[in-house]
């Protein structure tokens, strides 16, 4: 699997997540981490989110499937910028315990986004 498809890393004791070199440029905008749908996150690059998820989130007042994709992305949801010397973001401890990560992760690409998921030992 090529590396845009896969990586495994070690957070750093700040919970930093350091993005493989060959990635960084899909960041330049910025990154955006959600819960995702099971447990674990979402990792997105900015320009994904703004034009493909957020037109998404925005369907109809009143659909109760919209509103709970709403809930299940906002959520904890934060939006950083990429390290420039280092590559890194940092995570939030409480996507981290969501997700059940501690500190060893396995990322994998589904399409434009990755998902970030703890290694399984």
């Amino acid at each position: 699997m090529a590396i845009n498809d896969y990586f495994e890393r070690k957070l750093d004791d700040k919970r930093r997540l350091t993005i493989p070199p060959e990635l960084r440029l899909k960041f330049v905008s910025g990154a955006v981490v959600t819960r995702g749908f099971g447990e674990y996150l979402h990792l997105y690059p900015k320009d994904v989110w703004d034009n493909m998820v957020e037109p998404r989130l925005e369907g109809d007042i009143l659909d109760e499937r919209i509103a709970d994709l709403n809930v299940q992305f906002r959520m904890g949801k934060i939006e950083a910028s990429i390290d420039e010397k280092q590559g890194r973001i940092t995570l939030e401890q409480h996507l981290l315990d969501y997700a059940g990560i501690d500190r060893e992760i396995v990322c994998v690409g589904v399409g434009r986004y990755w998902r970030i998921m703890a290694k399984s030992v």
